[in-house]
């Protein structure tokens, strides 16, 4: 099976969405899978190119219309649908269904080409919290269900058996354990428990309920110490006002 993996945005090898990104690719290949990656990328010049694994499918240069055209222009991404003879699709949503994404999935089913999208998040219309990220959110939800009914199935990794009106496969939200050793235990007579959290740090992790559960914990007066290492970068005001303070708060400032 010839497959292509078609991500809407960049790869960053510290990022933790890619790093499953490229855990998926691997999978496919473990399977037997001929695939492919096609990924947006902005260059360090400022160009904005359609890259097919290492290589540039289409670069549209810089400026205002590089820009409009990463949003509308897809057709070097169906002109190697149609020449490789690509039989399966698995799009990863960005939450951009619109004319042209339809349009895109609409050509590669006309060649026989199996077409899926992962949905990463459902719902996800409460992520959209700012003006700008609402009229994203508006295009989005005035096409979703269009998009879905053009594809396959929708990937989720909920219990939803339909999502916008389309079926779906459900699957497990996993990680590849040859990417990630499994650690050793060493002994110890330190009986406190340490809770890691690693991440690009947003408000719907939840880490937010971790704190609030090591607060109610503490307010019994425990024996055993329970801490909560959190590592990454704070992404935002939001995450900064739910967290950060909570610990002041709460007198959790020693065990976090």
């Amino acid at each position: 099976m010839k497959v292509l993996f078609l991500v809407f945005h960049g790869l960053s090898s510290s990022n933790g969405i890619s790093k499953k990104i490229l855990a998926q690719v691997k999978a496919f290949k473990d399977l037997g899978a001929e695939i492919h990656l096609a990924r947006y990328e902005v260059g360090v010049d400022g160009s904005r190119c359609w890259m097919l694994d290492e290589h540039i499918l289409v670069n549209f240069g810089s400026g205002i219309c590089a820009k409009l055209r990463k949003r509308i222009d897809y057709n070097a991404i169906l002109h190697y649908v149609i020449q490789s003879k690509i039989s399966f699709v698995y799009i990863r949503s960005d939450h951009n269904a619109n004319p042209f994404t339809i349009h895109l999935v609409r050509s590669m089913k006309e060649f026989e080409c199996k077409v899926v999208m992962e949905i990463p998040t459902y719902p996800y219309d409460q992520e959209y919290v700012t003006w700008r990220m609402k009229i994203d959110l508006f295009v989005d939800r005035c096409f979703r269900k269009i998009l879905a009914s053009k594809l396959d199935r929708i990937v989720t990794f909920t219990d939803q058996d339909r999502i916008f009106g389309q079926e779906t496969i459900r699957i497990s939200n996993g990680i590849d354990f040859d990417s990630i050793p499994l650690r050793k235990p060493k002994a110890s007579t330190d009986d406190s428990v340490h809770l890691l959290g690693v991440a690009e740090i947003h408000y719907w992790h939840g880490f937010d309920r971790v704190i609030a559960g090591m607060a109610e914990y503490y307010r019994t007066n425990p024996s055993r110490k329970v801490y909560f290492h959190l590592v990454g970068k704070v992404s935002g005001k939001r995450e900064e006002d739910e967290i950060l303070p909570s610990l002041e708060e709460n007198d959790l400032k020693p065990y976090a």
